[in-house]
């Protein structure tokens, strides 16, 4: 987990949001773990599992039976696997924190495109998102 720490650092995250950071990551990790377990178990695998895992009686309860699902799924390279996962996310939130700061300084320059663009997707989220409500 340090070195999961220290490539949030060097993201540029605040260190007040580095443990926020980490705890989304991990959420994406269970998910994309959890995702591929559907993939290869069969529904009352799934269902028996999903079971444990509500009814974990501690953290490290719970923690065990992720353990377990990533063996299921990725059998003696997990942590490789796990590590890879948090690795690609974290590259994946790079991508999105350099395209927002460059997206921000065009803003700045009053980048006539680039306005355009914010105006559009402004436009069709107050148009489409919030007056019509479902």
């Amino acid at each position: 987990m340090d070195e999961i720490n220290t490539r949030i650092k060097e993201l540029g995250i605040p260190e007040n949001l580095i443990e926020a950071t980490n705890t989304v990551l991990s959420e994406l990790v269970l998910i994309s773990m959890f995702n591929e377990f559907i993939k290869v178990s069969s529904q009352e695998e799934v269902n028996i599992m999903t079971k444990r895992l509500s009814t974990a009686k501690s953290q490290e309860h719970y923690n065990l039976i992720i353990k377990e699902i990533a063996i299921i799924i990725y059998g003696d390279k997990q942590e490789e696997s796990i590590k890879k996962l948090y690795t690609d996310n974290i590259d994946a939130l790079k991508k999105m924190i350099v395209s927002s700061h460059d997206y921000l300084q065009k803003l700045e320059k009053g980048d006539k495109e680039t306005i355009a663009k914010l105006t559009k997707i402004r436009d069709y989220y107050y148009n489409e998102v919030f007056i019509k409500k479902p």
